[in-house]
């Protein structure tokens, strides 16, 4: 993350270019959401410290060599296609399936903005040319297990989600909620795709 950051800065210094960063809110650390930009960063791992180490690389540049950037930090991005490990589209692939789906007691909260929504806030920032640290997120933490029984309502599925069975990580973030207050003003952006909206859509793509 930082070294690649750091060759794309070096080629905006030389094109004058506007830096746009999807940097993670986890630079946040354990503070209890939701999140302000104004908080003190605090990663909890090495993913998030290498964007913390790029956001201030890229704040030295917009200071020493007056490169205009915006970093955003994103909340749980989620959606159709969605490929990986995350989440969302596990859970989906497996109640789908029919198949019993491990997980912890689901009791920490995450803020979801489905990909629509996160699209339309990097166009309005390009098109109102803000600059700064601007979260992208709904302003209210969902519980996961509500995230899962929803999807498993949807399915029409029972008795296959294992609540409790999986431990919770270390260090674990209770409270992952986002404050888009500052990118609001900025821009006018809101989110507007629920995460009840957003499973509806992710379930007719998949039947598409």
């Amino acid at each position: 993350n930082f070294k690649s950051t750091s060759i794309l800065l070096e080629m905006a210094r030389q094109q004058n270019s506007h830096f746009l960063f999807t940097s993670t809110a986890m630079v946040y650390g354990n503070h209890s959401g939701p999140f302000t930009e104004d908080m003190d960063k605090d990663p909890g791992n090495f993913y998030a410290l290498t964007k913390s180490l790029s956001e201030d690389l890229i704040l030295y540049f917009n200071k020493k060599f007056d490169v205009k950037s915006t970093i955003f930090r994103p909340a749980v991005l989620y959606g159709p296609s969605q490929a990986g490990g995350f989440f969302v589209p596990t859970l989906i692939n497996a109640l789908s399936k029919n198949e019993e789906f491990e997980m912890t007691a689901g009791e920490q909260k995450r803020d979801f903005v489905y990909i629509v929504d996160f699209i339309n806030a990097i166009k309005l920032t390009i098109e109102k040319e803000a600059t700064g640290i601007f979260n992208i997120g709904s302003g209210n933490g969902v519980l996961i297990k509500d995230v899962a029984k929803t999807v498993e309502q949807k399915l029409g599925v029972k008795d296959k989600l294992q609540l409790g069975t999986l431990p919770y990580r270390d260090h674990e973030i209770w409270d992952y909620s986002l404050s888009s207050d500052k990118l609001h003003k900025e821009t006018g952006w809101r989110a507007t795709i629920s995460m009840g909206k957003g499973i509806d859509l992710i379930l007719k793509n998949m039947l598409e």
